[in-house]
């Protein structure tokens, strides 16, 4: 028996029996004589190689197995030492070493071979130690919530600006104080997305300064907290030409609303602990936004008008029932006698009656409004860009009603219209200096053009 153990193990590490009928009955005979092929791995590696040893009678593959990492089995204790600390993963059987099926390891050993073969392979695993939750050593999770932890104990905000040099370096620790007041921190200290948006935000806001009474009337005001940033962009405190009233450019306000956008999609910004910023810059964004769509149309109506070939005159024009009040101001006066005197529906043009200067043009106006001694209508035109308004003011009969008068008033409105200047467009004016000019030569194509046009047409050109 020990000597056909020998020859069979030989013949499988060997392959020198090519014949597979001669295989087959080798290994038929092996099985009959109570033999069977046996090899143990351990991952890829294996640890007993294939060995032809007797029959277990009445062990399934996990008592076996046991046996062998205890060292029970003659032959094989020299193979006990490396099968300590492993489990058996799995057990194979197959009437050849390359083809193996998967058998259950608690089916008897003896009965599985004589069905499916005599080549038996164990595949056993490592055993894992647990991992010593001591006070010294510490696992990666751990690490990395410890790390957590000490950034959320560090919340900071970006350096401040020691020494400001200008008024924009103190409106950029000006708004890191709001965010030290609303109690606004980054877990990394600021160094990246706290210093982008605070810059961000600094640039925008400078921008702004100045203009916040412009988005006001415009309906898009700056909303709360950042509306206190006011009187930090002052040109001409520093002998620069004084900031007009409307001077906003489009394609930068587009600029910051963009950046401001981008802020709004971060991670960061999506917290809870966020939330009271995150309304306030989308109010900001949101009011931004709609001051460029605003700017968007008048740019596009104005280059419309810039490069039309016709006269262009003003359609827009509001109407106002004026109230009868008893008694008008002293600077109203001049104007009520002038109204009293005059037929119904007969028009005043009110600039006769008040300064050509706009801020005392507006404050007569706007004391107009409150009424005058008898019923009166008020029609205001505007005619566009810088040229201002034309108000003209005409008397209702007494106790007539709005809906007698429309027909009258419609009249009164259309011979308004009428007597209103046209303007030229800039186009008309190149085009006419491109044809005439040649002809008449130096600066004669423009008094021509002034003499052909009116003198209206310089306030535009």
């Amino acid at each position: 028996m020990a000597i056909f153990s020998v020859l069979l193990t030989r013949y499988i590490s060997t392959r020198k029996l090519a014949s597979f009928k001669l295989q087959y009955s080798f290994i038929a005979l092996a099985v009959a004589m109570g033999l069977f092929c046996l090899c143990v791995m351990a991952s890829i590696k294996p640890i007993v190689p294939w060995t032809v040893i007797g029959m277990p009678s009445g062990k399934s593959f996990s008592e076996f197995f046991s046996n062998l990492r205890s060292g029970r089995i003659e032959t094989f204790e020299k193979y006990a030492s490396q099968l300590q600390g492993t489990t058996l993963l799995q057990s194979m059987v197959g009437q050849t070493k390359e083809n193996l099926v998967a058998v259950d390891a608690d089916l008897s050993i003896e009965d599985v071979c004589r069905q499916f073969g005599s080549f038996t392979k164990l595949v056993a695993e490592k055993d894992v130690p647990p991992i010593q939750q001591t006070r010294g050593l510490k696992n990666a999770f751990q690490v990395l919530m410890a790390a957590s932890h000490s950034q959320a104990e560090t919340n900071s905000l970006p350096a401040r600006i020691s020494s400001p040099r200008n008024k924009k370096d103190r409106l950029y620790n000006d708004i890191l104080a709001l965010f030290v007041q609303n109690d606004w921190k980054w877990t990394d200290g600021g160094s990246t997305h706290g210093k982008n948006f605070i810059q961000n935000m600094c640039d925008a806001l400078w921008y702004l300064d100045g203009h916040h009474d412009t988005l006001k009337d415009r309906s898009c005001p700056i909303p709360e907290p950042f509306s206190r940033f006011v009187g930090y962009n002052v040109p001409e405190k520093s002998r620069h030409r004084k900031r007009k009233y409307c001077n906003l450019n489009y394609s930068t306000l587009v600029t910051h609303v963009s950046m401001l956008q981008e802020s709004l999609l971060c991670s960061w910004m999506q917290q809870a602990r966020w939330c009271g910023l995150k309304e306030a810059v989308q109010n900001l964004t949101t009011s931004l936004d709609d001051y460029c769509t605003y700017m968007r149309i008048k740019n596009r109506e104005v280059t419309k008008r810039h490069n039309t070939d016709t006269f262009f005159s003003s359609d827009s024009g509001t109407v106002t029932v004026l109230k009868v009040v008893p008694k008008v101001s002293v600077q109203l006066s001049k104007l009520d006698k002038a109204l009293q005197e005059k037929p119904c529906y007969e028009k005043l043009c009110v600039v006769d009656f008040c300064s050509i200067e706009p801020k005392k043009k507006y404050v007569f106006v706007q004391d107009l409004k409150q009424g005058l001694t008898s019923p009166a209508m008020l029609y205001t035109c505007s005619l566009g860009s810088n040229l201002g308004n034309y108000d003209f003011v005409w008397r209702l009969p007494q106790g007539v009603t709005l809906e007698a008068a429309t027909n009258d008033n419609i009249r009164v409105i259309d011979d308004i219209k009428k007597s209103l200047p046209n303007f030229h467009s800039r186009a008309l004016k190149r085009h006419f200096k491109l044809k005439y000019g040649r002809l008449v030569g130096g600066a004669k194509p423009h008094i021509l053009y002034k003499e052909l046009t009116g003198t209206c047409t310089v306030l535009c050109s």
